[in-house]
């Protein structure tokens, strides 16, 4: 018997993020790039520019710890993925930010846009 429990809300509509021009969130999304790199084993890194490379008995370790540890069971092609992963290719990463910044007040909104306004 499956189990049950209360449905979780669904997310509200993705705001527009006019706020930013193009630039702006080009701008930001390379500063997330940043600071959220992608993982990669070095063997398989392509671009030393894009990818944070570990040696690869320590990617194998990263993964095999995750593996263990996960609530759910994740391939290894998922796990890779995951780390992988950059903030600018991801929509849905878009989306949660663009949901974010829609809830911080305008004016804390205004000044981080100068300062990428300033950074463009």
């Amino acid at each position: 018997m499956a189990a049950t429990g209360p449905t979780p809300p669904a997310l509200p509509p993705v705001p527009s993020g006019d706020y930013f021009n193009e630039t702006q969130w080009t701008v930001l999304m390379a500063i997330l790039d940043a600071v959220i790199p992608t993982i990669a084993a070095a063997s398989t890194v392509t671009d030393e520019k894009t990818h944070r490379s570990i040696n690869d008995d320590e990617f194998k370790n990263v993964t095999s710890s995750a593996r263990v540890k996960s609530i759910s069971p994740l391939s290894d092609e998922a796990l890779k993925a995951y780390l992988e992963d950059r903030p600018s290719a991801s929509p849905e990463f878009m989306d949660l930010l663009r949901r974010t910044l829609a809830t911080i007040p305008s004016p804390a909104r205004n000044k981080l846009g100068s300062v990428l306004h300033a950074l463009s």
